[in-house]
Order: structure tokens, then C-alpha cells, then sequence
């Protein structure tokens, strides 16, 4: 189809258009309409790639000339954006090009999907707190060069087959002036922006709070789930909390989660997305998130809580001065180790504990005396310490595992050698009598056995005479 007979702002499946350069796409079907742009996607002839191809919305869209300028320039200005930021979580720019009118285009690299399609196809909790904290760590890269994002649509976030996160459509100068006008010609609620957005009249700026309450809608929608499609339009009351609660926990029965978390993690987000989506907005806290590292914090506690585990295990430390690794029998054999775990476990109890003993041979010791204590570092660490008693001289060899209880986890482990020296005085102790039975000779019966001899007072047998016959009788 000639160029000319469609303006790229009113592109139809099967027209083609030229980037002026020996690129040549085939427009295919219409992917989205945002605030001020709409995305088709498209194929390149020659090499067959598929890009998406992205224009502004036009006067026709609007029913205002002077806003479908605006929406022509906040697109110069996302080329340039995405040309000169040099931020791997943008959508990556392959082109920026003007059709036959002078209409500005941009090519841009094709997502498998966007959180939207991927709540509204089953995703699962996990997999939603994923991106949310994927696009907050590319939003505070960005932070130098655009502070505010303004725009965070779950179409704008977009996720490929390897689960990474790509943002599209920040809110760039010539946009923010123009977005209450823009905002006021379309229905869709704009549920990702915080009630004193959707209802200014004029804005000079955004706060930072715009990005997390529209990251708070994205996991309040990802916890309700696909079929609960409701966003709320400004604080969540009790009851919109509890069902809140209950919608998380009963998610978590079929998907994979530790279940001794569940209960926590329901709470966790409530009071997460209760904070995150208050209609008031100062003080933070206890109102919204001004910060957003600090919402990524608090969501980070909430992913690890599906699946916590022992993250680290430090070195075994022996209870004696630096150099020393010998213990005398008259003294219990004391060492310590520290555990590190994702953000969630809060107490010991929930950590378990398991320890080997060998002796210099390699030969694991059974019913050896062992106890230990726990102590909880400043920086979140445990602090297990172990004694050993009654052990006799010789070398030795422990391993320490930790995991996280009910987790599935591979254990974490340390091990460590020492020497135990017996002490002046040290007697053993006296070893028991081997049990060994009492021989038992029994006797055989049958052919076999060997013939009794004749008693020694018996009288030999009477001797014949030369006639053969028996000598009479005296």
C-alpha cells in the first residue's frame, strides 16, 4: 500500500511504511492506545524481525489539534529518551523516523508481553513481585536523567520469556503540562495514578509517591488475581483488607510457597499496599511511600516470604584465643557460627539446625552431649553457639547445616577442626568388660560318635587253649 494513503496515526493491518532508509514494515495489528501514543505491531520485509512501531495520537483520536501536537512532541522527546539515556531497562529504540506527512515514528523492540497480559494469564504472585521490583531497580537507574516515571501502566512494564523488565512511555516535559487535558478524553480510570493526578487540573510536577502508588496497584492487582479485575480508586477500607488477606493466602495454598509463611505474607501485604495506596500522602510514614527504595524493601520482605531461605553460613569460630584450636578433656568444646537468611525470618524457631561430629579416623560419633544457643545480631544474623561434652582426647572434625524449616532447601553448611588434650589428671575412663559368651560344648549322638573305652578295672577277655576249647572253670 502506498505511504500516503494512511497517516501513520491512522495505520490499518496490512499497510507497509518506509523508514527512508531500505527498511520497509509491515504493519500488523494494534497493540494498545495510551495516553498519548499508539503501538502496532509490525514486521520488517526483508529481514522478517518483528518490532513495534509506535506513533502519536492524532487530532482525529482527540477531537483537538492542539493536543495532538503535544502528543507528536512527547514522542520526539521519548526518541531521544530512549537515544541518549543509555538505561538498559528502557524499551529499546531500533529507529525514529518521520512518514510522508512529517509524522514522527519509533521503532522499538518487541517484549514477549507486559504485566497486564501476564496477571490476566495466571501469573502467579511470585512472578508479579518480580517485576514490580524489576521495574523499581530500572526506575532508580533512571532516577539522574527522569525522577519520575508518571506513566506506570502495567502495559507499561514489560516482561520478556526470561522474566526482565522494560518500561516504556515515561512522562517527558511536553507531556506533563498537557496530561490533565490528555487524561480528561479517555474513560479507562487511569487507576495507576493516585486521586490528586487523575483529578489536577494543572501539573508542574510529580512526585515520586505517583511511581510507588502505581507499583502498589500493579501487586494489589496481582494478588486479587486475573479474575478480580476492581482496582481500588483511593485507600483501602477494612473489609477491602480483609478480602485482601484471604485472596492472598488462599493464592498461596496453590502455588509454591512455604506454607509456615503464608499468614505472614497475607499480613505483610496489606499493611504494604494499605500504606501504599492511602489517600493521604503526608507525613511518609505513615502515609504513601515518598522514598522508593524504601517500597522496595518492604515488597523485596514480601517476595522473599514465599520462599525463604539460609542465604549464608558463616566460618566455624572456636571459643579460644586466635591460633589456639586445642581444648583440654576438662572443659566443654565451645564454638559459634552466624546464619544470614532473606529478609522474613524473624526468630530461630523457624531456622533448623543439624550437626555431625567425626572423629580423626573420619568415623561419625553417635549420642554425643551437645546444646547450643542463639542470639540474634543487630544486622538481622544468628548467632548459633554450640558446646560439646565429655569428649576424650583426639582430633575432631564438625559440620554445622542450617535451612530454613518446611523451605525444601538444600542445607547450608560450615565445618570446622579442633584438638581435645587431655587435661593434667585425666584418667579414662574404665572401659567395660567385653560381653563375650560362655563356651558351651555339647555332645553328638549317632554313627559318628567315637566309642566309650572300657573302664580300667574290667578283666581282659579269657584266653583259648591250643584245642580251641575254653579252660575249665576253677
Amino acid at each position: 500500500m502506498d505511504p500516503s494513503a494512511n497517516a501513520p496515526g491512522e495505520m490499518k493491518t496490512g499497510d507497509t511504511i518506509s523508514d527512508g532508509r531500505g527498511r520497509t514494515f509491515q504493519v500488523g495489528q494494534l497493540l494498545g492506545r495510551g495516553s498519548w501514543g499508539k503501538s502496532y505491531a509490525a514486521k520488517e520485509e526483508a529481514s522478517g524481525a518483528n518490532w513495534v512501531l509506535k506513533v502519536p495520537l492524532t487530532a482525529q483520536d482527540l477531537g483537538d489539534p492542539g493536543l495532538a501536537k503535544v502528543c507528536r512532541d512527547a514522542l520526539v522527546e521519548q526518541g531521544r529518551l530512549l537515544g541518549e539515556s543509555g538505561v538498559n531497562g528502557l524499551v529499546r529504540l531500533s529507529g525514529m523516523f518521520q512518514a510522508v506527512d512529517g509524522t514522527p515514528v519509533l521503532v522499538l523492540h518487541r517484549h514477549g508481553q507486559n504485566l497486564e497480559r501476564l496477571i490476566a494469564q495466571g501469573g502467579t504472585f511470585g512472578a508479579v513481585l518480580d517485576a514490580v521490583l524489576g521495574a523499581a531497580r530500572i526506575l532508580r537507574e533512571l532516577s539522574p536523567i527522569l525522577p519520575t516515571h508518571g506513566n506506570l501502566r502495567m502495559r507499561n512494564i514489560l516482561v520478556d520469556e526470561g522474566g526482565r523488565v522494560a518500561l516504556a512511555d515515561p512522562v517527558t516535559p511536553s507531556l506533563l503540562a498537557a496530561l490533565p487535558a490528555l487524561l480528561a478524553t479517555q474513560t479507562d480510570g487511569h487507576a495507576h495514578l493516585p486521586p490528586e493526578v487523575r483529578g489536577a487540573t494543572e501539573l508542574s510536577t510529580l512526585e515520586s509517591s505517583v511511581d510507588t502508588y502505581a507499583l502498589a496497584i500493579a501487586v494489589y492487582r496481582g494478588a486479587m488475581g486475573a479474575d478480580n479485575a476492581t482496582l481500588p480508586s483511593g485507600g483501602l477500607d477494612k473489609a477491602e483488607l480483609a478480602t485482601l488477606k484471604d485472596r492472598v493466602h488462599d493464592r498461596l495454598k496453590v502455588e509454591r510457597a512455604n506454607p509456615r509463611f503464608h499468614t505472614r505474607l497475607s499480613d505483610r501485604t496489606a499493611v504494604l499496599l494499605n500504606r501504599a495506596l492511602s489517600r493521604e500522602t503526608s507525613p511518609s510514614p505513615p502515609y504513601r511511600f515518598s522514598r522508593l527504595d524504601e517500597f522496595c524493601q518492604r515488597t523485596a520482605e514480601i517476595r522473599s516470604l514465599l520462599g525463604p531461605v539460609v542465604t549464608q553460613v558463616g566460618r566455624v569460630m572456636l571459643e579460644r584465643p586466635p591460633g589456639e584450636e586445642h581444648f583440654g578433656t576438662d572443659e566443654d568444646v565451645g564454638f559459634a557460627c552466624t546464619v544470614t537468611c532473606s529478609p522474613g525470618i524473624e526468630s530461630r524457631e523457624e531456622i533448623g539446625c543439624g550437626l555431625a561430629l567425626f572423629d580423626g579416623n573420619g568415623e561419625r560419633l553417635r549420642n554425643v552431649a551437645c546444646s547450643y544457643t542463639v542470639d540474634r545480631h543487630p544486622t538481622g544474623r544468628f548467632r548459633f553457639a554450640f558446646r560439646l561434652s565429655d569428649l576424650a582426647p583426639g582430633e575432631y572434625t564438625t559440620q554445622v547445616a542450617f535451612t530454613v524449616r518446611d523451605s525444601g532447601q538444600d542445607p547450608g553448611t560450615t565445618e570446622g577442626a579442633f584438638h581435645v588434650r587431655a587435661a593434667p589428671g585425666y584418667v579414662p575412663p574404665a572401659a567395660e568388660p567385653s560381653q563375650r559368651p560362655i563356651p558351651m560344648e555339647r555332645a553328638t549322638t549317632g554313627q559318628d560318635e567315637p566309642p566309650v573305652p572300657a573302664p580300667a578295672s574290667a578283666a581282659p577277655p579269657p584266653e583259648a587253649t591250643d584245642g580251641g576249647e575254653s579252660p575249665p572253670p576253677r
